[in-house]
């Protein structure tokens, strides 16, 4: 019914406005971050990082091993530079260091670190990101700056690269990270430095991609090596071999080249599948892969956590000085983060929320935070959320299939329905997100959509249930009393789907010899006269509670139906039956030329009252055995010359109108027999005298005492010569005389013709 009134488009509209809303406004975008990606991760659970990442964790732990202060700021340099040693004799790829070198100490600790730095080649060093807002005279910000802060010179000359890595404030919730800081230049942070770094031992092969995908640019193309097939002079001369690489500046021209030509991704991507399986190794092409996903990327990425603090691969940092061996053979061509990782750190105050973090759980290092970043580049997996565009399109699909689904529910039934798409998409949702990272959202959809659409298809299907029943009171105004239509209507809201089974006593009504009426006259004056006489035949219906369910030229069909059988709808339908056939003897009264001697049947049982018919055609109506049945009643009347019949279950019901029982009759057409009685207005004397005497005459006519019978009918007509029914069974006795029933006739009279 939604659909066909248009309250369906009504509700898809207003399911998409809501999750467009929850998506678009910031404060409210914002809880898809701080709640929809938390239910995410903890419902997928933990996953295993990838194995060539490990993180070295300085903490109270190595500070007892070592002898150390508990202040890791107070360590000496000598200890790092042992550290960095042995991490090169074990074939690390590159070591990042999460602790910044900014002050000078002695000179032979420095110096001891710089030599150590200098001897690895793949050191990355941590730089600050400060920023500084110029203000004018008035206060006003003209100017927001952010530079980098490098560690002391002597270290930073040395370095593979400096980077810096950019977090929220100490103790927030961490979901995305900057690989590339645009207010800052877009320089490079220390993930990304690290994985070009982590890479460079492949630079040959990555360098030959590059070239060839240059080369191939179109004719026309702004390409700094357009002319001579080879890579910018930036990229040439911090290839392997220069005297001073340095990784930093390495990755940030590499960001400007692939910015400048985004059709470098694809070609690289082709490039790369291409590439012999004997030409790289299995890490190398990890490696390539991993820096086309860095450099052809967002700035920022949402981070794919592997689970709470400590789920990467922790080592303390002073097992590879104690114990240096064992380790040491796990550590080739891996990365290697240097940094806190102690839970308390109230000299550093460098710990951070995630969505694993539960209350007063550990929080996370900057250090792992910034391992977790690499781990993504290089598993070339971040958390990725739908474009915009295919968000509007999935929220407007979600609208809709939410709509269709409730348009015919209602009640519990309803949210059961909704419940369970709810589940369905939660199900998806968080598949989705353990296989591939996609990020669907769930708070716009599930708290925001699923509500409005629930709310809008239960108020709309209360208004059409409103208009149904208005509709229906002002069909049958003036024959169908509010009781009823209030009690009935209720739940026909629904037109070609909805119905109601009740008891109910039909009323069916025809007019004797109509079609030679009809003959004789002009339509409208036909018409006219239908329209006084249907005014007299409803009135008795309206005023004993029953309704006018059909009316068919000089036929009608009038109800009186509750949820189970009483004696109040026997005694309203034949009250309304005897005073039908009172207003229509004074109707004739009034007009004799055109007289409309009515037949009425009544009987009763279970129909189904509902909206009957297809496509754009309905009409309300009963269904069912006892609407045939009354008026095969009512055509009896033809046999019986008696205007007014009611079945045995009808008159038996009632006591408010006498009755004379006219015995068993089987009409055409059906197989069980029906014992009939003539309703009466009212029992004189000479009324008494006709009902007793035909009360004995048809015993014995039941008795097959035909004889007997015969002369109590004749006896009645003699006295009442109008008295169809004695004439009716004056006749059979005659017949069966000569041609008697078989011998275990019950009494039933089988009528062969209507």
């Amino acid at each position: 019914m939604l659909a066909r009134t248009g309250g369906f488009t009504l509700v898809v509209l207003l399911g998409t406005i809501a999750g467009l809303i929850a998506s678009g406004i910031p404060s409210l975008a914002r809880l898809e971050t701080g709640l929809g990606l938390y239910w995410l991760f903890n419902l997928r659970g933990e996953r295993e990082p990838p194995g060539e990442v490990v993180l070295l964790g300085i903490g109270r732990e190595s500070a007892r091993a070592l002898q150390l202060p508990g202040n890791p700021r107070k360590w000496s340099r000598h200890w790092h530079a042992r550290l960095l040693d042995a991490l090169r004799q074990a074939g690390v790829r590159v070591v990042a260091f999460d602790l910044m070198f900014e002050e000078a100490r002695d000179p032979g600790q420095d110096g001891a670190l710089a030599e150590a730095t200098r001897r690895a080649g793949n050191v990355i060093l941590f730089q600050y990101l400060e920023r500084e807002l110029l203000s004018g005279a008035n206060g006003e910000v003209l100017v927001d700056l952010q530079r980098t802060r490098d560690p002391i010179p002597l270290l930073a000359e040395v370095a593979a690269g400096l980077a810096p890595f950019p977090l929220p404030n100490v103790g927030a919730r961490v979901d995305h990270v900057w690989l590339f800081k645009p207010d800052a230049g877009d320089v490079p942070t220390m993930p990304a430095v690290a994985l070009q770094q982590f890479a460079l031992p492949d630079w040959p092969v990555w360098a030959a991609l590059l070239r060839d995908a240059l080369t191939d640019t179109p004719a026309g193309a702004d390409t700094p090596s357009e002319s001579t097939g080879r890579l910018p002079a930036g990229l040439l001369r911090h290839a392997p071999g220069g005297a001073e690489p340095d990784v930093a500046l390495l990755a940030a021209t590499t960001r400007t080249l692939f910015q400048s030509h985004p059709e470098l991704v694809p070609r690289l991507r082709a490039g790369l599948a291409a590439l012999p399986a004997g030409e790289l190794t299995p890490l190398g092409r990890r490696s390539l892969g991993a820096l086309l996903y860095l450099y052809g990327g967002p700035h920022s990425r949402t981070l794919d956590h592997y689970g709470g603090a400590g789920k990467l691969t922790t080592l303390p940092y002073h097992l590879l000085l104690t114990e240096p061996q064992p380790v040491l053979a796990q550590l080739r061509d891996r990365a290697v983060f240097i940094g806190y990782t102690e839970a308390v750190q109230q000299e550093q105050k460098d710990s951070f929320r995630t969505v694993f973090n539960k209350s007063g759980g550990r929080e996370i290092g900057g250090v792992e935070l910034a391992a977790t970043a690499f781990a993504n580049l290089l598993e070339q997996r971040n958390v990725q959320p739908l474009p915009a565009p295919l968000r509007a399109l999935l929220i407007a699909a979600w609208a809709l299939l939410l709509a269709t689904l409730l348009a015919r529910l209602g009640g519990w039934i309803a949210i059961l329905a909704a419940a369970g798409l709810a589940s369905m998409w939660l199900a998806v949702a968080v598949l989705s997100f353990a296989h591939r990272g996609l990020w669907l959202p769930l708070v716009g959809p599930l708290l925001f959509q699923l509500p409005t659409v629930l709310l809008a298809s239960s108020s709309l299907r209360y208004v059409a249930a409103r208009d149904e029943r208005l509709r229906l009171r002002s069909a049958f105004a003036h024959f169908v009393p509010e009781r009823v239509v209030d009690d009935l209507a209720s739940n026909l809201a629904a037109i070609g789907a909805g119905s109601e089974q009740v008891y109910s006593v039909c009323m069916s009504t025809d007019v004797e010899s109509y079609t030679k009426l009809a003959e004789r006259m002009e339509p409208e004056a036909l018409r006219t006269l239908l329209n006084r006489y249907y005014q007299i035949m409803f009135e008795p219906v309206r005023r004993h509670q029953g309704m006018v369910a059909n009316v068919v030229g000089d036929s009608m069909m009038a109800l009186w139906a509750d949820r189970t059988a009483g004696s109040r709808l026997f005694e309203q339908a034949v009250r309304a039956a005897v005073e039908s056939q009172g207003a229509v003897a004074a109707f004739n009264a009034a007009h004799p030329e055109h007289r409309l001697a009515t037949r009425i049947g009544l009987h009763s049982g279970a129909i189904v009252l509902g909206h009957v018919g297809a496509g754009d055609r309905f009409e309300y109506r009963p269904v069912g055995d006892i609407v045939n049945t009354a008026s095969r009643i009512e055509n009896l009347g033809k046999h019986l010359r008696v205007y007014t019949l009611a079945s045995d279950e009808v008159a038996s019901s009632q006591q408010v109108v006498p009755t004379r029982e006219l015995g068993l009759f089987q009409p055409v057409g059906k197989r069980s027999p029906l014992r009939l009685h003539e309703l009466l207005d009212d029992v004189d004397a000479d009324r008494r005298a006709l009902l007793e005497g035909f009360a004995d005459a048809l015993a014995a006519f039941h008795q097959c005492r035909w004889q007997p019978a015969a002369a109590g009918f004749q006896a009645l007509l003699e006295r009442f010569p109008q008295d169809g029914p004695s004439r009716f069974y004056l006749g059979l006795c005659a017949r069966y005389r000569h041609a008697p029933p078989p011998p275990d006739w019950q009494g039933v009279i089988v009528l062969e013709q209507k």
